[in-house]
C-alpha cells in the first residue's frame, strides 16, 4: 500500500475510531441528562462557529498577516471551542443535579445521546478541512461533511425570510468547490514565498464566496 493510502485508511477509518472511542470512554458516565445538553451546547457551538468563522478569519489575518494560509481553520475552531466552554459552564452552573432516568431509558437514550455528539464532533471536524490549505494540490474533498454542509442548506432556508437582504448558505451548492478553488490560490500564494509563512504577504487575496 502506498503511503497516500495508509494515509487515507487512517483518517477515513482511524479518525473516526479514535474520536467514537474517546466520546463513550469518557463521557457515558455522565449519562443521559449530561450528555444530551452537552449534544446541544456542541451544536449550538458550531451553529455559532460556521456562522461567524469568516468575519474572524479577517480580523486574523488584519492584526497577524502570517495567519493568512491558516486563518480560516484556525478561526472556526477558535470560535467553536471558545463557545463551547462558555456553554458548558453556563449549562454547568444551571443544572448542578445530574438527572437519572429510569431503565432501560437511561441506557437507551446515554446511547443516543453519545452517537448524537460523535456524528457532531465527527462531521464538524471534516467540514473544517475543506477551510484549510491541506491536500489542495490533489483535488482532495471530504465528502462525508455533506451531511453538515447540507443541513445548513436546508436550516437556513426559511430562517432568515424576516431580514431585508438574506443569504442561504451555501445557496448555489458550491461551498465544497469554491473553497477548493481559495486552498488552490493560497497554496500557490504560499509557493511563490521563500518560506511556507510570511510575516507579510502581497497581492490580492482570493475573495471570499457570499
Amino acid at each position: 500500500m502506498s503511503v497516500e493510502s495508509v494515509m487515507g485508511v487512517m483518517f477515513n477509518i482511524g479518525v473516526p475510531i479514535a474520536l467514537l472511542a474517546a466520546i463513550f470512554g469518557f463521557r457515558w458516565r455522565e449519562g443521559l441528562w449530561g450528555n444530551a445538553i452537552a449534544s446541544f451546547c456542541v451544536l449550538f457551538s458550531i451553529l455559532l462557529a460556521v456562522a461567524w468563522w469568516e468575519s474572524f478569519a479577517v480580523l486574523l489575518c488584519q492584526g497577524v498577516p502570517s495567519m493568512l494560509y491558516a486563518s480560516d481553520m484556525v478561526a472556526i475552531w477558535i470560535i467553536f471551542l471558545a463557545s463551547l466552554a462558555i456553554l458548558c459552564e453556563i449549562t454547568r452552573a444551571l443544572s448542578r443535579v445530574k438527572v437519572l432516568f429510569l431503565l432501560p431509558i437511561e441506557g437507551i437514550g446515554n446511547f443516543v445521546a453519545l452517537a448524537m455528539l460523535f456524528l457532531l464532533m465527527y462531521n464538524f471536524f471534516l467540514f473544517t478541512f475543506d477551510l484549510s490549505p491541506i491536500g489542495a494540490e490533489k483535488d482532495e474533498q471530504t465528502k462525508a461533511d455533506s451531511i453538515l454542509i447540507g443541513a445548513f442548506r436546508a436550516f437556513s432556508i426559511g430562517t432568515l425570510e424576516a431580514f431585508d437582504d438574506p443569504h442561504q448558505f451555501d445557496e448555489a451548492g458550491t461551498f465544497r468547490e469554491d473553497h477548493l478553488l481559495r486552498r488552490k490560490e493560497l497554496m500557490k500564494m504560499a509557493e511563490g514565498k521563500e518560506g511556507t509563512v510570511r510575516i507579510f504577504y502581497e497581492g490580492s487575496i482570493p475573495p471570499r464566496k457570499k
